[in-house]
């Protein structure tokens, strides 16, 4: 037997090894706080087939991974308090195939655990716009490449996307599942667990090219406006949704203009949203900033000025801290590279920030809230008349007006995505 007793929790996340070649492991005394990840190192021919844990203290939300078992386990349980919500995973027996390459990927993801995650939803992927239902995913904190998450319920492009902060509840609403086809599914994923996304009801129309925004972790989603690609009916409504229970949305309030195609962010949990640039119905780019109280329902006012008139932008900001940052897009001549701010509480324009390392548009964002981080994402811009879309991402610390700095790669070329991550508070 080989006994794991007095250990000490750090940053969530516990490795244990079990160096003994023992079939039975005892945990013991572990005093934790909440959201634990422990993982159970075995090598590729050890079982274990009993796991008895005693005597923890604050295991609520604790959840052990054991590597490499290769085969079910079989758990005998013997705890005395604070066991709520613990999760067990055995990693073989979890993936289909149970082949390495699953077995790593699934491992990887649920080790996202308590860090900073940006995940990335469909999108057309190359010059002949393929599209794709792919999901990948990134941490934030770390500089590096994209990886392979899950996948949409459907192939789209012109999607937007937005979730619950740090209650790790990630929603996509709308977008194209064709040239010029829109849909009206909003679909609903766990972030951290690394499944498919399921359906969470409907918008009231059809809908692409809007953009969305929430409160964080007080679980309000608003929806901006978009297009109907089927006929072009651009709309002027905002929709609402309560991110923790599967809905169809509601009425919430008009915007000012009619838009699609315009960008959105908010400050979180100081409850407002911002619906900033786009193209309205006449076809005629828009530079409005227009503001809403996420928790209280009514129509946006104006708040300010962009530097220009620009639709196909991107929006993210630094949660309560209040900042706005906006990149790329396309004006009434050609496409842009500025980067530009402005403070969400303020009635002042946006000022310039840095530039992108090149002109683009149909790009999307994300950001780790109030740890100041944006990333750009994707987008594509026309070189001698083609465009091209490329996967390249880049971020800028939101406090600090400067040029974006590359933070990595995603796995294919991607524009007409959405994106969203588990970071407001």
């Amino acid at each position: 037997m080989s006994e794991i007793r007095f250990i000490k929790q750090f940053d969530n996340n516990i490795i244990i090894t079990n160096d003994s070649n023992n079939d039975i492991l005892d945990i013991k005394h572990l005093r934790l706080t909440e959201k634990n990840l422990i993982s159970i190192n075995l090598s590729n021919s050890q079982l274990i087939t009993n796991l008895n844990v005693e005597y923890l203290n604050g295991m609520k939300n604790t959840h052990f991974i054991f590597i490499d078992g290769s085969t079910p386990l079989t758990l005998d349980w013997e705890i005395s308090d604070n066991n709520d919500d613990i999760r067990i995973t055995n990693v073989q027996d979890a993936t289909n195939d149970g082949d390495a390459v699953n077995k790593r990927k699934f491992l990887k993801i649920y080790n996202l655990i308590g860090d900073d995650i940006g995940l990335i939803f469909g999108g057309a992927y190359n010059t002949s716009f393929q599209l794709t239902s792919s999901i990948e995913y990134i941490v934030i904190d770390n500089n590096s490449n994209g990886e392979y998450y899950a996948d949409l319920m459907y192939i789209l492009y012109g999607l937007t996307s937005t979730s619950n902060g740090i209650n790790n509840k990630a929603i996509t609403i709308g977008g194209c599942d064709s040239l010029s086809t829109s849909i009206n599914t909003i679909q609903v994923l766990n972030i951290s667990d690394g499944k498919n996304t399921q359906y969470f009801g409907d918008l009231n129309d059809k809908k692409s090219f809007m953009n969305a925004c929430s409160d964080g972790s007080n679980s309000i989603g608003i929806i901006f406006a978009g297009k109907r690609r089927n006929d072009n009916t651009i709309f002027n409504d905002i929709q609402t949704v309560n991110i923790n229970t599967n809905q169809n949305s509601t009425y919430f309030g008009n915007i000012l203009y009619s838009a699609h195609s315009h960008a959105a962010t908010s400050n979180g949990k100081n409850e407002r949203g911002v619906s900033l640039g786009g193209c309205n119905s006449s076809n005629t780019r828009l530079n409005t900033v227009e503001y809403i109280t996420i928790n209280n329902s009514g129509n946006a006012n104006l708040l300010c000025n962009l530097l220009d008139h620009t639709d196909l932008l991107t929006a993210t900001s630094n949660d309560t801290n209040n900042t706005a940052i906006v990149g790329g897009g396309n004006n009434s001549s050609t496409q842009l590279n500025v980067i530009q701010y402005f403070s969400i509480t303020s009635t002042n324009n946006a000022n310039d920030f840095g530039d992108l390392s090149h002109e683009k548009r149909e790009l999307s964002s994300i950001s780790n809230g109030i740890k100041d981080k944006a990333i750009f994402i994707g987008g594509g811009y026309y070189i001698s008349g083609t465009y091209t879309p490329i996967n390249v991402m880049e971020y800028v610390i939101i406090s600090t007006p400067s040029d974006a700095i590359n933070f990595g790669e995603m796995t294919m070329d991607r524009d007409y995505q959405s994106s969203t991550s588990n970071s407001a508070e």
